[in-house]
Parts: C-alpha cells; structure tokens; sequence
C-alpha cells in the first residue's frame, strides 16, 4: 500500500506548538494529520540546547573532542547572533 503522498492523495499537514522554555530545555507539540484519517496525531517532545561552552563540557566528560565548529550551514563561524552551533567531534581512541 503507498505512503501518504505516494499516490498523489497529499502529503501529512504537521504544525509545531512550543509548550514551553525552562533553562535550556523546550517542550513542544507536533501534530500531524495525515490524509485519509480522521483524526490527526500529537507527539509531545522535549529538546535541550545547549550553548558552545555547555556542549564542550558535555562532550569533554562524554569523550568526543571538537574538530570543527561553524554558526550556520555555510561553514560561517560561530557568532553570538549566529543560528546554530554546528559541531564536529570525534572519539579518541582508547
């Protein structure tokens, strides 16, 4: 049987709702609502962002260490203002 979309019926509608924002953790909702059902589907979620310094401090007692690190997807550097802390890491032999 094809997927949602595979015959031509419509891709899934989601929509997002941030639930909410504690410290570094944010809690949001997806929904989705896929075509031929009646009633759509939520998926509760939480996600933890983490500044350069918190993420070097996590990796460092995880073992990874950073090779690389950009603020956006052109491989621009981290700023401030950027959007994302982009971070490449490898584990270390043991």
């Amino acid at each position: 049987m094809p997927g949602p979309g595979a015959d031509g019926s419509g891709a899934p509608r989601t929509t997002r709702q941030v639930r909410s924002a504690d410290g570094d953790i944010v809690s949001f909702r997806t929904g989705w609502a896929l075509p031929g059902e009646h009633a759509p589907r939520d998926s509760d979620s939480s996600l933890r962002f983490l500044d350069a310094e918190g993420l070097d401090a996590f990796l460092t007692e995880a073992g990874p260490v950073v090779e690389e690190r950009y603020g956006d997807r052109d491989r621009g550097p981290p700023t401030d203002a950027g959007p994302e802390i982009i971070t490449a890491a490898r584990r270390t032999p043991a």
